[in-house]
């Protein structure tokens, strides 16, 4: 298990540019594309249906259901994961609540 420093400081060295760009799906699904997310953070009870990226290690699409995100039910506030080393979030979609994201560093 993790330790609670560790993505913590995480959050904030690897993940910190962006400062957390808040997503609201309470009301409408959510679909965020572009982007260069290193960590999610779950605020309230949310459920996945995209959270796909790229590897940069291997030069692939990466696909985090199923690998480090639920399918098909919710992820529960508190939550908070990565897409894992040199992988990259680039589209979410989530729906019935709300995330922060942590976009990249400056390479």
């Amino acid at each position: 298990m993790a330790n609670k420093n560790l993505i913590e400081m995480g959050i904030t060295s690897l993940g910190g540019k962006s400062g957390g760009t808040p997503s609201d799906a309470s009301v409408a699904t959510a679909t965020l594309t572009g982007l260069e997310a290193v960590w999610i953070e779950v605020l309230s009870d949310t459920t996945f249906s995209v959270c796909s990226g790229w590897n940069y290690t291997t030069n692939t699409a990466y696909e985090g259901l199923g690998v480090n995100v639920l399918t098909g039910v919710d992820t529960k506030a508190g939550a908070r994961f990565g897409p894992g080393y040199n992988n990259k979030f680039f589209s979410i979609t989530h729906n019935g609540g709300q995330i922060y994201h942590y976009n990249r560093n400056d390479s």
